[in-house]
């Protein structure tokens, strides 16, 4: 998108959780500047400067950030070798739910 616009804040909130919430990660400097949709990361730091004490996005960003810890904890405790994997860490999660009821049941 241009870099003339006049963005609103809830617009450039709205843009960002949707990012977040279509890659499932915060999204990166990257994942913005390759974005059509969005307007820029330039933009952003304008209007906000630190992206990390936005408090409209501090939920969003505490959900994918416990999101990913968790990811990387199930591929680090994964019998399979992590590094060769090429399964999706979600269906893994299932796997591990599956496990967890069936120890709690014992």
């Amino acid at each position: 998108m241009s870099q003339n616009y006049h963005y609103s804040r809830k617009y450039l909130i709205k843009k960002y959780v949707e990012k977040a919430e279509k890659i499932k990660d915060i999204p990166s400097v990257k994942n913005i500047e390759k974005d059509p949709d969005m307007p820029s990361y330039r933009t952003y730091k304008r209007r906000f400067g630190d992206l990390d004490k936005v408090k409209e996005l501090k939920k969003v960003r505490d959900r994918f950030k416990n999101k990913n810890k968790i990811d990387k904890l199930i591929c680090e405790f994964c019998v399979k070798n992590p590094r060769n994997c090429d399964r999706d860490v979600e269906e893994c999660k299932k796997e591990a739910d599956l496990f967890l009821e069936f120890q709690n049941d014992k």
